[in-house]
């Protein structure tokens, strides 16, 4: 063999825990991959490796782990590590603003400077969504390059198998690196033997000093997911492949840093936007999903799907936003924070004051919560709650300082902040946010409770997923899991039939936009619609008047046409009180409840009040009705599948108050309720 032939070798970790993520798992993740790839690397003097951690990980382990801290740092002054940063609390970087955006990444580069001493040069950009706009505020953030897959480079016509070096890239001359992440070892390593490893890198060296192939990959691949563990480290795997590498003479262990410092890029690229395969997949709507699935399957059957994979990429991140209307609210909402801040502090010099908002704000950034994966994602109530909980704090203190909302007053908002076409209406107070959208017949979009930062309307829809196990048994919605949406039945229902969208509505009303009507003054909506009710015409007036509890509702159902109507009217309710422990959260009525269960079927008739208390949040959350009502209940839970099988996760909890209704034609109807959530 040419000894003269070599390879350069670029071996990198990513490691992340989500904003939110319970303690546990992160201690999880700590005692099975974080701690023992240190060990290992430990016993590796001469390897380098590039690794990055997210601020969200990183403030975990100064608090719980300060010996890690300083190990980190010992491996960083002899030379093991290079430190890469990242946006601080892991966003997908194309989802937030620019200023947000270069903001995050300049944070994680001083804490990379303040903490270890070191000088990061790349960015790990959060699941390797590129988006071509993204070279200007990374070279703005002071950083000179960042990792893309292979494939992404391969359908702008470079066409290298596989690919070497970098490229670089440009927009409006912001210029900055791009590094292939190669394919082929993403999927051998930690699984394939290190000599097979090995044995793909020999093929690959020359004589050109340049060539250079990288990875780079979740550590938590190493130890912590699919039971690795004891394949990585207690049979040390990690170890013989590190001792493999030290060893071998034709291949040259650096790191993305060292490399870019000493070698020219191979050429210029403009990349598509992309990201990784599974995530294309991922973020394409159900029935596309069908369609696509069917492509790659008969790829597969004729060997020729890796060929196409440069060319077939599925969707793109932000296709989550159209998919999940969820994660669509979020992350709208999130921006329009993101300018009020900005807003205040051109405004506001109290820098202490400033810097904490800011920090509320950006943790409510992290990626997780806002798309849907193997883990979980936005499925996961704690996580979303955890956004939440940042992004209302981050408000409340933005609109105290903006806004005079002293004695009990309320600033009320029109936009479209979901960007939908349509109007919200926000109504702001020291202690609620309301928000109504008039797309979806009025509804109660979101009612932040501001002294507990906790956004009562935090649910999510009941979705169907290309990864759901079959079973005939699965329900899906068909409109979003909003509260103060008018239900109307002509048959007789009950707990068990609604919760599984066995009914049809007697109306054309239920998701239907409305008009706005002004009311008396700035605390009163208005909505009102035309539509039918059991094949009559009829009209209904929606008046939501806000108060300091929360708000009282009057509804005018009006006969327009010429034969008597009945029917079951009520407001659903969709709670998202789901947090603590089941002793924490319950029912109560104005009579004795069969249980006091949340997440109990219900079907109670005479009732004048009906509650839930949730002492984890410290709130009673409250209806209370000028005429007695049917009261109906169900809990909401979505399945998903992950390793291992499918799991069901308790979203929230619906509350269906009915009245029996009859309008002679000519003629109205009135009914009345209040909303109230109080401190506990």
């Amino acid at each position: 063999m040419n000894m003269t032939k070599q390879i350069q070798l670029i071996f990198g970790v990513h490691n992340h825990q989500p904003v939110g993520n319970f303690d546990e798992v992160f201690e999880e993740a700590y005692q099975k991959s974080y701690l023992p790839f240190i060990k290992v690397v430990e016993n590796h003097p001469r390897l380098s490796c590039s690794i990055h951690y997210s601020g969200s990980l990183l403030e975990w382990l100064m608090k719980h782990k300060p010996d890690f801290i300083n190990r980190i740092k010992i491996l960083v002054r002899r030379g093991n590590f290079e430190l890469i940063s990242g946006g601080f609390y892991e966003p997908v970087l194309t989802a937030i603003p620019e200023k947000d955006r270069i903001g995050q990444i300049v944070k994680q580069n001083q804490f990379i400077r303040n903490h270890f001493g070191y000088e990061p040069k790349g960015l790990w950009l959060t699941e390797r969504v590129w988006e071509p706009h993204l070279p200007r505020c990374i070279e703005q953030a002071g950083l000179n390059y960042t990792f893309i897959d292979e494939f992404n480079f391969m359908s702008t016509g470079i066409y290298e198998k596989p690919l070497k070096g970098y490229y670089n890239t440009e927009e409006e001359g912001h210029t900055i690196g791009v590094f292939p992440i190669s394919f082929q070892l993403k999927q051998m390593i930690p699984y394939a033997d290190p000599e097979d490893i090995l044995s793909y890198l020999r093929e690959h060296m020359s004589d050109n000093t340049q060539d250079l192939i990288s990875v780079i990959d979740d550590g938590e691949k190493l130890g912590h997911i699919s039971d690795s563990y004891q394949h990585v480290y207690d049979r040390g795997w990690l170890d013989h492949f590190f001792t493999k590498l030290e060893e071998c003479s034709f291949i040259k262990p650096t790191t993305f840093k060292n490399y870019w410092k000493s070698f020219p890029p191979k050429a210029l690229v403009y990349l598509p936007t992309s990201s990784y395969f599974d995530m294309g997949r991922q973020t394409l709507h159900y029935g596309v999903r069908k369609d696509f699935e069917t492509v790659i399957k008969s790829l597969e059957e004729i060997n020729k799907d890796i060929l196409a994979r440069p060319f077939i990429r599925g969707g793109i991140w932000r296709n989550s936003l159209t998919k999940y209307a969820e994660s669509n609210w979020l992350q709208k909402r999130m921006q329009q924070v993101s300018r009020k801040y900005y807003l205040l502090a051109s405004q506001y010099k109290r820098q202490d004051c400033l810097r904490q908002i800011r920090e509320d704000l950006w943790r409510s950034m992290c990626n997780n919560a806002y798309w849907f994966n193997m883990s979980g994602g936005l499925y996961l109530p704690h996580l979303r709650s955890a956004l939440w909980t940042h992004l209302i704090r981050a408000e409340k203190e933005i609109d105290k300082r903006l806004y005079n909302l002293e004695n009990g007053s309320f600033l009320r908002e029109e936009s479209d902040i979901d960007r939908n076409g349509f109007t919200e209406i926000s109504l702001s107070s020291n202690s609620i946010n309301a928000v109504f959208s008039s797309k979806y017949a009025g509804s109660l979009v979101e009612y932040d409770y501001r002294p507990a930062n906790y956004n009562l309307c935090n649910t999510i829809s009941r979705y169907q997923e290309y990864e759901d196990l079959a079973d005939s048994q699965d329900v899906y919605d068909e409109y979003p899991r909003h509260s103060l949406i008018e239900r109307y039945f002509d048959v007789e229902i009950n707990p068990a039939g609604l919760m599984n969208n066995t009914y049809q509505e007697a109306s054309d009303f239920l998701n239907e936009p409305v008009d706005i009507r002004k009311g008396s003054d700035s605390n009163t909506i208005i909505f009102a619609r035309k539509g039918w009710i059991n094949w009559q015409r009829c009209g209904l007036k929606k008046i939501i008047t806000m108060n300091n509890d929360g708000f009282q509702t009057e509804y005018r159902i009006s006969n327009m046409g010429f034969a008597n109507i009945s029917f079951l009217f009520g407001p659903e309710f969709n709670l998202a009180l789901n947090v603590g422990n089941p002793d924490e959260r319950f029912f109560h009525a104005s009579k004795k409840l069969a249980s006091n269960d949340i997440t109990s079927l219900l079907d109670m008739p005479e009732i004048h009040s009906f509650g839930i208390v949730n002492k984890a949040v410290g709130v009673d959350v409250c209806l209370t009705f000028d005429n007695p009502v049917r009261m109906i209940t169900y809990p909401i839970h979505t399945k998903h599948s992950k390793q291992g099988g499918q799991e069901e996760i308790f979203q929230s909890t619906t509350l269906l108050p009915l009245w029996n209704v009859t309008i002679e034609p000519g003629k109205t109807v009135v009914l009345t309720f209040s909303f109230s959530v109080k401190n506990l």
